[in-house]
């Protein structure tokens, strides 16, 4: 559920760093998407600030690589921080609208968990156990009821997600909201029933594009769009088996040669099909909610079955073996409880080490390939981020080094002890037993 998307915000050059805020977040954001001019910043990353960082923007580095050529960023990009947490404030829902004339395609492109954010994995990510009757109005506060398997529903967390990107995420300069802004572009003839709409995003996005998509679908239909997909990545089981079949007879299985037949299909890319969750097998989140507890095997001496690593003393094989299979099994009676279900549609594929990366904590590409042994909870975080993100190249047949990082030039520390934390007050998983054992 997780990226490796940065709380970074502005300080004013000669002053202390300040506390992050949305604006600064949106302005640090709409560099690292467009950046002609190679604009540099004083930003204040995890604490420390940072002078004359370089912000490398991705569509002026990557068009030339794209299909259609050159896009544009045509609404936002806008970040939502929750304004209850002022002690802490993080990008904990991102959000922007690409647009390529040569293929007349509108791509709506959310962002995924940020893995600073407690509020995106405790309020969206593992809101699980209660649920929303779908469709709902954004617009409104959200009537959290118990799970009910006769009515279609999606869980809390989804419908707080979608709620804040189609409510309180207005474009910066416009102030129309998203779905009005898709609306509009009919409305006004910027765009035709014979146009595109695809949305899309990973891991918590893999659960809001296509929710989001479905709520908007009816309006935007009204409004004149014909063709309109999904495309979301190692998405979470967004609500249940009555809401995935209202999803299915919307949005059918459709070939990516349909929607741009003038583009070749690139060699070894296994992405043909839109409205379909793609899923690396080996990866937990899409297996959330509803194949937690098959996802570890526990045997002695080999406690993550996906991936064939062993402990490297008992105390650790007790926690990753027992604890987290205690855990996950926890985690999957949310689902069972709640009457959740995967998307129907979708292709699960395997993938390989090694995995390319970049590591902002020497701003060097890495490559990164499991121990056979585990010596720690960072070192198995490790390992299930490189699953869910690093890997999700492969079936695109994408080239890593191809994506100029948004700051190549600037360390930014991993957040893995802030995640444990969150991790042991989710689970419980005796985490401080082995933070103790390794003192």
């Amino acid at each position: 559920m997780a990226s490796n998307r940065s709380s970074v915000v502005q300080s004013a050059p000669g002053q202390n760093p300040k506390p992050a805020n949305p604006s600064d977040l949106q302005q640090f954001f709409s560099l690292a998407l467009n950046n002609p001019q190679s604009q540099t910043l004083d930003i204040y990353v995890k604490g420390v600030e940072i002078k004359n960082a370089q912000v490398s923007g991705f569509f002026d580095n990557v068009s030339g690589q794209l299909a259609g050529g050159q896009w544009d960023v045509v609404w936002g990009p806008q970040v939502f921080s929750n304004p209850n947490n002022k002690d802490d404030l993080e990008a904990d829902n991102a959000l922007y609208v690409a647009h390529n004339a040569t293929l007349d395609m509108w791509v709506v492109a959310i962002a995924a968990t940020n893995m600073s954010s407690a509020y995106d994995w405790e309020d969206e990510d593992f809101a699980v156990r209660k649920m929303v009757n779908f469709p709902f109005d954004p617009t409104k506060a959200l009537e959290v009821v118990s799970p009910d398997a006769s009515v279609a529903q999606v869980t809390q967390g989804t419908a707080l997600g979608v709620s804040i990107l189609l409510s309180q995420m207005p474009d910066p300069k416009t102030g129309d909201s998203l779905g009005t802004f898709l609306t509009n572009l009919i409305a006004n003839d910027v765009a035709t029933s014979a146009s595109n709409l695809i949305f899309t995003g990973h891991s918590l996005a893999g659960a809001l594009s296509p929710t989001t998509a479905l709520l908007l679908q009816p309006a935007l239909a009204a409004a004149g769009w014909k063709n309109i997909y999904v495309l979301p990545t190692a998405g979470a089981t967004p609500g249940n088996a009555v809401f995935v079949d209202q999803f299915t007879s919307t949005f059918k299985p459709t070939a990516a040669t349909v929607v741009a037949p003038s583009i070749a299909q690139a060699s070894g890319n296994i992405v043909t099909t839109l409205n379909q969750l793609y899923w690396n097998q080996d990866d937990v989140v899409p297996r959330a909610w509803t194949q937690l507890s098959s996802y570890l095997t526990y045997t002695p001496g080999k406690v993550v079955g996906h991936y064939n690593i062993a402990p490297n003393n008992e105390l650790i094989e007790l926690l990753f073996g027992a604890g987290l299979k205690v855990a996950l099994t926890t985690a999957q009676s949310w689902g069972t409880s709640s009457n959740l279900q995967q998307l129907t549609n979708n292709t699960a594929f395997s993938a390989h080490f090694p995995v390319t990366y970049w590591d902002g904590r020497t701003t060097s590409w890495a490559e990164y390939t499991p121990p056979a042994e585990i010596f720690g909870v960072e070192g198995l975080l490790d390992i299930i981020a490189q699953v869910h993100i690093g890997q999700y190249f492969q079936p695109f047949n994408l080239a890593v080094k191809a994506y100029a990082p948004p700051l190549p030039t600037t360390k930014t520390p991993n957040d893995f002890e802030k995640l444990i934390a969150l991790l042991k007050r989710l689970f419980g998983l005796g985490i401080a037993q082995h933070e103790a054992a390794n003192a």
